[in-house]
This record gives C-alpha cells, structure tokens and sequence, in this order.
C-alpha cells in the first residue's frame, strides 16, 4: 500500500471500520470490470458535470454543517446521504459486496434495510476525512477525452484541493466510477478509489471476514458498527 500524503488521504485510504482492513479486488470488480466499450442505448447528461453538481452540493453541505462536523456527525451524515442516495447505485454495490448465499433469500424489504446501513457505513467509515473539512477546500472535476461519455463505464478523475499553496501534498486524487443507469435514463456512481485504492472492494474484504448467517444478521452488525462509531465521535 503506498504511503499517505496527508491526514485527509490517510483517513480516505484507511477506512476505520468494522474489523479488518479493506481492498476491492480489481479483477473481479462490477465497477472496474464493466464493459466500458459498450455503446450507449440511452442519451443522458454528462457523467462529468452530474459529478460537479454533486461535488458542488456535498461541499456545500460540509459548508453548512461546518459546526456539526465535530459535536454532530449523526446530521452531517443525513444531510450527505440525501445527496448521494439517489446517485449511488447502491444495490448494485451490494450485489458485489456480499455473499449471494446471503442476498438471494433476503427479502425486498431486507435488502433495503441493508442498504440504507450500507450506505451510511460508508459515509460514517470517511467520518475523519469529513471532519478534515475546511472552508478553504475544493474539488476540481476533469473532462473525459473525447467520446468516453458514450461508453456505459466511465472513470471520472477529479482532485481534492485541500489548500492554495500548491504543495503536491495538498493535492488528493480521486477516482470516480459511474455506470449508466439504462433503466432510470441517468449516471449513477459505482465506486471510487484514492491512489488506486478502491473502496467497495475493500468493504467486500471486511463482510466476507463477518461470517454472518442471513442478510438480517449481517445488518444488525453493520448498523451497530455504525451506532459506535457515532457515540465514538
């Protein structure tokens, strides 16, 4: 694993999280393995200015939940997950993440249940890096080449500023994968990976160490992860 550059990507690449630590297996990922070459069958927006109205308003949101970021996570975490709930293709994240054993007999209501934890553990598992927030960060969102955005696969490059000093060490790459959403007409974002670290597949790591039994039990454990690490901060 390479060295960190600064606290922000050191909490971004190490996930404090339930139990063991986490790396999303390149050859067998749904996000990186997709068929990229696949011709688009439905015209959408760009996939890179969706990504900047979606940067725009999480920063806005950390902006406006500045105070909360130290004595309120629990806030800052619903305000954060209404935004990313509708663009993150979160049941597919899921399918990858754990075992078919335990998401085939679940039911639909057991599933949603699953994912809204599973959306909020990754949320709350970047706490630190949020409460890194300053006024003076930005993002800045790159353009595809040429034609990309036709493809049904895209990896969106974007670099977090953490100040204007120019220091390399200030600057934090981001990789963002999005998938087409063929059926709802619209982008949605599959993973994303900080110095080619991807984080899905590292939370695929740690479920596959829970050993749970049934979906049911599987939430139980990744929601009171959650709780603790709310009570924690």
């Amino acid at each position: 694993m390479k060295q960190c550059k600064s606290p922000f990507l050191k909490t971004l690449v190490l996930i404090s999280a339930l139990s063991s630590s986490l790396a999303f297996a390149a050859d067998t990922s749904p996000s990186v393995n997709a068929p990229a070459s696949t011709a688009a069958s439905c015209v959408i927006g760009s996939p890179v200015e969706e990504t900047k109205v979606m940067v725009a308003k999480i920063l806005e949101t950390l902006r406006n939940d500045q105070g909360a970021l130290d004595n309120d996570f629990a806030k800052v975490e619903n305000d954060i997950s209404e935004i990313l709930a509708s663009k993150i293709d979160i049941q597919k994240i899921a399918n990858y993440v754990v075992p078919g054993s335990l998401m085939g007999p679940a039911t639909a209501e057991e599933k949603e249940a699953f994912n809204k934890v599973l959306l909020a553990f990754f949320i709350n598992s970047y706490s630190t890096a949020f409460k890194k927030f300053t006024k003076d960060v930005q993002v800045v969102v790159n353009d595809l080449r040429p034609g990309m955005d036709q493809k049904d696969t895209v990896q969106i490059s974007t670099v977090v500023l953490m100040d204007q000093s120019g220091n390399p060490n200030s600057k934090i790459p981001v990789a963002l994968v999005m998938v087409r959403d063929k059926a709802n007409c619209t982008w949605k974002y599959v993973d994303f990976g900080v110095d080619n670290i991807y984080a899905v597949s590292n939370v695929q790591s740690q479920i596959m160490s829970i050993k749970a039994k049934t979906l049911v039990e599987l939430t139980k454990i990744i929601n009171d992860h959650n709780e603790s690490v709310l009570k924690g901060m």
